[in-house]
């Protein structure tokens, strides 16, 4: 299973993604990960986590990272959709066609904009997608994590989803 103990998720020595953004108004993305499938779950919304955690199955597993509530400067929206059925995946993309694509191609429900991140930076926010028995969208900032779910886990992966901060 990809899960990392504590709160230290790739909250390395990294600086502001942008020149344009400090990280003065960053909010925590906190990861879930379902204890029944592989889907992973990120929100910024503290009660949201913690009724995942206590409702819905999923196990917390830290601040993968900080990002922004609200629009600033220079950020773009981080749209969140999901899968239901057998594959309960979460899904998260900056780009308009591709979440408009997920809906109409792959029956995603869109869920609304999580938050706003970069679009350029520093510390790269890493996309990979698990097929077969579970489907599962995995986001982590740490390259070291990233080989392990391709090598050991059988994740594909997909590109830099965006970027973000490392800290506030």
């Amino acid at each position: 299973m990809l899960g990392l103990a504590g709160e230290g998720l790739a909250l390395k020595s990294a600086h502001a993604a942008s020149n344009n953004s400090s990280g003065a108004n960053a909010v925590p993305l906190y990861r879930l990960r379902h204890n029944g499938n592989t889907d992973h779950f990120y929100t910024t919304n503290a009660k949201e986590k913690d009724d995942a955690v206590k409702k819905a199955g999923y196990v917390y597993e830290g601040i993968q990272c900080y990002v922004f509530a609200t629009h600033v400067n220079g950020s773009v929206p981080l749209y969140r959709l999901r899968h239901n059925g057998a594959d309960v995946d979460h899904f998260y993309t900056v780009s308009a066609q591709e979440k408009d694509n997920a809906v109409r191609k792959f029956g995603y429900t869109y869920e609304g904009i999580q938050c706003y991140v970069l679009p350029a930076g520093n510390v790269p926010l890493y996309r990979l997608r698990h097929d077969g028995g579970d489907a599962d969208h995995f986001y982590t900032t740490d390259p070291a994590e990233l080989d392990s779910a391709i090598k050991k886990a059988g994740y594909t992966y997909e590109g830099v989803a965006a970027y973000v901060l490392t800290h506030r």
